[in-house]
């Protein structure tokens, strides 16, 4: 407590020393005053007081010394001195100002709080000291000076050795301190008990060698008017606060250039207002604790007894208000106690640009709630407890750019933690750290909005988390930087993200995937990757109803198909690549219907299956299926494949068809086969691979699913389909009943219940039963010719006819079966090979003397004598069931004639191998036997690019069309480079012509389709 005040009467007697003058009591102008230049005064009895209303002046050079006694001031005090002269104020012991006062020889000494101090109280506002020297004060817990509602100038004033602080500024003082001096101050800090507003009129002050803190202690530090602070503010280098700083709605505080603020413990920054951190590249502000030596020097004056650390005061809350909040080139460190991130964003849009924060236990920047902060270049620096950035939406990154983060244990990276679009958003890598964004929620983006994520992004999942697109996802990604979509245990992407070395690997089932559902059709992927999602049963890209585009995107390391849609579902998927597929297949669920949005995809090494399968089987619309629709041109339905009346399904070259269990292929509708297309069993390795991805652990056999079944109302054309390993029910491999099929040049193989059952068709040519269980062919109904078909090694008959079919057999064979020809009137079977027969003209029973029976290769040897002996009246011209010209002269006798069965025999074979890319060589190969004396290989050459283009019929030349010949010698070939200027995809072909040494005999190739892709 401060001593009262009593009016004692003022002394004015000289003492025996000159100028040593003693007073007390109050003292004015006029009474007692002013105290004169090289005066020593001596305050006896009572304490010195300027009362209220009245002015006292101090000369340069006057020497005022106490003896535990006080100096108020309640009026004005003038003290204006010169640094030559000061004043000084002082205690009695202090014989180095106006000598030994006391008279006791230096018996005594001065020390500090030998005298209370000056108090400057309400009325003393226009008090003005200059030059003062105040010293030894300290006495009752008093600071050196203390003002107290009061705004007194102080202007290169010293004050030292205080025993409780230098210089105490009260509530209501808003004092001018400028160039002042404080040393040797214990007890308390060198200026204290100040607040925000007044620590404006402190400029230019020196502090040093004060025990008791070299500094200036902020305690009242909710702003009542804004304010403005510079480094000139900061006496000792540092403020420190002592309460948490609060900055209320409507005021602002700024911290200028070169500013320290130091945090007591556990204290906070609140702002309602603004907050304003201006500081440079050279000269930044700094916020911090105090114990942070780094900053402002040793504020606490320990040495090293304390040392800087995470959490020891709370951190920076920006509320709602806060807009106008501006932080450049600001260091914020050693937050986090209480759980607070370093820089606490609840609100607004305050803008951080080129700041460091660092060293904080409970995360650096958190954004909540509506805030939009735009924070710019800023670096991110050993954050623990929470990653460097995070509680963020998509929405408040787009205002993130260029920020970086290191060391980090919490995580070097911007995490988002509310995930449900509320605006369309476009994201980029600068608005990441290190590329990456971490989600700690199922993302959502709603119906009518778009989430758009740019080359370079990288999206990782905290934990087992969905992906939900009811609006629009875009990736814009590249071949060089993906847009990448994965687990948080990745370090493959984005590395360490979450800082634990290998102590967690990722692997599939890690987060869920995502799902494209009713109005995504909007969504475009390009290179995208996805990779380590299935929890929960999802695919890497669940398809609901949607048209999404994915163009050169990866699915990989998935615990379930990569890629799965329900039957209204129409994605686009182009050069897509799946890898590490489990669980399922890589891509599922899909209709025909959808097929035609696949294109040039593949995959490897999934164990579900490097295949496409189809789950709706049941035509909703016409559907066309070609093998760039497919994976490794395999198809896998897993229900029967149904083409109701009025639907049309057609399928293209290349393709095999496998069931995934005992299944049918029902036509009621049309079917077109442009084959040469392989209904087989999933067991079968032989077409389309390993499928079923089991090595050799299951075989292909006999009635392993059922069959093909054309309905009579069933139209369409088959030609070149291979069916094998059916007969599951008793189905033959084929069933056909419609009189409105072209079957043409296909073949049935190891069936259990036989191959062909015909009862009726358009046209049957060309066909081959072979190694069936069962019946070659059975004609059981219509008046359509049976025309060059080979029945071999079926272990019932060959063909057998029911009485209700009525028409003929011509050029066909039966050999090696249970029976040969069953069934057959006479003369219903001419120019054919077999036994059974009965009338007719041209027939045979001869071994047809296969190339290679045992292996199924039912092509006639050279020495056949089959060749040239079918119908010489079937002018057919087109393919045999391999493909090759008929008719063809097989004796070379100048004269060509259809051989009997299937097979047409070939002297001229034609290959071609190499690389069939824009660029690229292929080389074209003939082999002739018996050989040909020179062969030549005509190619269609389209105009506008001079590549062979074929549109061909028995010949490939067309003599009105642009072709070219080039020789070469026999079974020989030649490179031709493929323009590097061609746009794929672009089909051409070429065929041989071999020719003898006499003309006209000769034979045409095989012909060769190559696509250029």
């Amino acid at each position: 407590m401060k001593p009262i005040l009593r009016s004692i009467p003022v002394l004015a007697l000289a003492s025996a020393l000159s100028a040593q003058i003693p007073i007390g009591g109050e003292l004015w102008d006029g009474h007692g005053g002013p105290l004169l230049a090289g005066n020593v005064y001596h305050v006896t009895g009572a304490h010195l007081a300027v009362p209220s209303g009245r002015t006292l002046s101090i000369q340069a050079g006057a020497v005022v010394k106490f003896e535990r006694t006080a100096f108020f001031v309640d009026g004005t005090l003038l003290a204006v001195a010169t640094s030559g002269a000061p004043i000084v104020l002082t205690s009695i012991h202090d014989d180095a100002a106006g000598g030994d006062t006391n008279g006791n020889g230096g018996a005594s000494s001065p020390a500090s709080g030998q005298w209370f101090g000056v108090l400057l109280r309400a009325g003393s506002g226009a008090s003005s000291l200059a030059h003062v020297t105040v010293r030894y004060g300290g006495y009752g817990g008093w600071a050196l000076a203390e003002l107290v509602a009061s705004s007194a100038t102080l202007t290169a004033c010293s004050l030292t050795d205080g025993s409780m602080g230098g210089l105490a500024v009260r509530s209501g003082s808003f004092p001018s301190v400028s160039s002042c001096s404080f040393r040797r101050i214990s007890g308390a800090p060198a200026i204290f008990g100040i607040d925000l507003e007044a620590m404006q009129g402190v400029l230019d002050s020196d502090l040093a060698d004060c025990p008791g803190g070299n500094y200036a202690r902020l305690e009242r530090t909710t702003l009542v008017a804004s304010v403005s602070l510079g480094a000139r503010n900061c006496p000792g280098g540092a403020l420190v606060y002592t309460d948490h700083v609060s900055v209320p709605a409507g005021l602002s505080l700024t911290l200028g250039e070169g500013v320290v603020m130091k945090s007591g413990p556990r204290l906070a920054f609140g702002i309602d207002g603004a907050l304003i951190l201006a500081g440079t590249a050279t000269n930044p502000v700094v916020l911090t604790s105090f114990a942070d030596d780094a900053a402002g020097g040793d504020t606490n004056g320990d040495g090293n007894a304390s040392s800087p650390a995470p959490n020891q005061w709370f951190g920076i809350q920006l509320r709602s208000g806060a807009d106008l909040s501006r932080f450049e080139h600001a260091i914020l460190r050693y937050g986090g106690y209480g759980g607070w991130p370093q820089v606490d964003v609840q609100a607004g849009r305050p803008q951080l640009t080129d700041c460091t924060v660092s060293d904080a236990g409970y995360g650096g920047l958190a954004v909540q709630g509506s805030s939009r902060p735009s924070v710019t270049r800023c670096r991110f620096e050993r954050i623990a407890g929470s990653p460097a950035v995070f509680g963020l939406d998509f929405e408040s990154v787009m205002g993130f750019a260029d920020n970086t983060a290191t060391g980090c244990s919490g995580g070097d990276y911007v995490r988002v933690d509310r995930t449900v679009l509320a605006e369309t958003v476009t994201l980029r890598t600068s608005n990441c750290i290190g590329d990456l964004l971490v989600v700690t929620n199922h993302i959502t983006v709603p119906a009518a909005l778009t989430l758009t994520l740019e080359a370079g992004l990288i999206v990782k999942f905290a934990v087992p988390l969905a992906v939900g697109i009811d609006g629009t996802l875009v990736a814009q990604g590249s071949a060089a930087a993906p847009v990448i979509f994965t687990s948080i245990h990745d370090d493959a992407a984005g590395g360490d993200t979450n800082r634990n070395g290998n102590a967690t690997t990722p692997a599939p089932n890690q987060w869920y995937g995502v799902a494209f559902r009713a109005g995504s059709d909007a969504s475009r992927l390009e290179h995208a990757t996805f990779r380590y999602g299935g929890y929960g049963g999802w695919a890497l890209a669940d398809i609901a109803a949607a048209a999404p585009v994915f163009v050169e995107c990866r699915f990989t390391d998935s615990g379930q198909t990569a890629v799965h849609c329900i039957p209204s579902s129409r994605p686009t998927l182009t050069r897509c690549a799946f890898e590490r597929i489990a669980g399922g297949p890589a891509i599922s669920g899909v209709a025909f219907e959808a097929l035609a949005g696949f294109t040039d995809n593949v995959a490897s090494a999934c164990s579900g299956g490097n295949f496409v399968r189809v789950d709706t089987t049941q035509l909703g619309a016409d559907a066309a299926v070609t093998r760039r629709n497919l994976i490794d041109d395999v198809l896998v339905y897993s229900d029967h494949i149904v083409v109701p009346a009025g639907r049309a399904l057609a399928l293209g070259p290349g393709i095999v068809l496998k069931p995934g269990s005992s299944l049918a292929v029902i036509v009621q509708g049309r079917l077109d086969v442009a084959g040469p297309t392989v209904f087989t069993s999933m067991h079968d390795d032989a077409f389309g691979g390993d499928t079923n991805q089991n090595g050799n652990a299951t075989l292909p056999a006999a009635n392993q699913w059922f069959g093909i079944q054309l309905a009579a109302s069933a139209t369409g054309h088959i030609e070149q389909a291979l069916i094998r390993w059916a007969g599951y029910g008793g189905w033959p491999g084929l069933d056909l009943a419609g009189p409105a099929v072209t079957l043409r040049r296909s073949r049935v193989e190891f069936c259990g219940y036989g191959g062909f059952a015909l009862r009726a068709a358009a046209s049957a040519e060309d066909l081959v039963a072979f190694a069936n269980l069962g019946h070659g062919f059975q004609l059981l109904g219509g008046a359509f010719p049976l025309l060059r078909a080979s029945a071999a090694y079926n272990s019932g008959h060959g063909v057998r006819r029911e009485p209700s079919w009525v028409g003929v057999v011509r050029s066909s064979l039966a050999y090696g079966n249970g029976a040969g020809f069953v069934g057959f009137a006479v003369d219903q079977i001419s120019f054919s090979n077999g036994p059974g027969i009965v009338g007719g003209s041209g027939n045979l029973d001869l071994d047809p003397r296969f190339v290679a029976a045992g292996a199924g290769d039912l092509r006639l040897a050279i020495d056949s004598p089959l060749l040239d002996r079918g119908d010489p009246l079937d002018a057919t011209i087109g393919r045999d069931a391999l493909g090759f010209p008929r008719v063809l002269d097989g004796d070379l006798d100048g004269t060509a004639r259809v051989d009997i069965g299937a097979n047409e025999f070939d002297h001229v074979l034609l290959f071609v191998a190499g690389d069939p890319r824009p660029g690229g060589v292929i080389t074209p190969t003939t082999s002739s036997s018996p050989a040909i004396l020179f062969a030549a290989l005509a190619l269609g050459l389209p105009l506008d690019t001079g590549l062979p283009l074929l549109n061909f019929g028995p010949l490939f030349v067309d003599p009105s069309g642009p072709f070219d010949i080039v020789i070469w010698p026999t079974n020989g070939g030649t490179s031709l480079t493929i323009p590097a200027t061609l746009i794929g995809p672009q089909p051409f072909a070429f065929q041989a012509i071999g020719l003898p040494a006499f003309f006209p005999a000769g034979n045409t190739s095989n012909p060769v389709v190559v696509s250029i892709e």
